[in-house]
């Protein structure tokens, strides 16, 4: 079975200033029985 997660990632300096974030995708492929 194939798993797709995705996540927003944010990059923040001194806690102020953040840049804007880039979307990533990762696919899992999991085989439970």
């Amino acid at each position: 079975m194939l798993l797709l997660a995705c996540t927003f990632l944010t990059t923040c300096f001194m806690d102020d200033i953040c840049k804007l974030g880039e979307y990533r995708c990762y696919v899992f492929e999991t085989n439970h029985s």
